[in-house]
């Protein structure tokens, strides 16, 4: 399994994530521009998640900067939501959590 960082979100993101179970209001588009458009020190990055058999789903993310370093977090404190993973049922979560220490 690997993560790959997509340059920006995709234009069919709302349609692409609708088919997870785990696809909550916030891995949605409008709220992910609220937030940022509220919080201007946080970006989202997103990622399609790949195995063998092709897109195995989505992570979204917001990054910061503090003291000159980078972080992702989902959520960050304050932020009161849940952005995790969305993947295929037959996924494997502990692949994607491999995956995703190794980027």
């Amino acid at each position: 399994m690997r993560l790959a960082r997509l340059e920006k979100r995709p234009h069919d993101w709302d349609l692409a994530i609708q088919a997870f179970k785990e696809k909550t209001l916030f891995h949605e588009s409008a709220w992910l521009d609220f937030v940022t458009s509220s919080r201007p020190d946080l970006n989202v990055d997103y990622f399609r998640i790949e195995d063998q058999r092709g897109i195995a789903g989505y992570f979204c993310t917001f990054r910061a900067r503090k003291l000159n370093v980078s972080m992702w977090g989902c959520p960050f404190p304050g932020t009161g939501m849940y952005l995790g993973p969305l993947l295929r049922s037959d996924a494997d979560q502990k692949l994607f959590l491999s995956a995703l220490i190794r980027y």
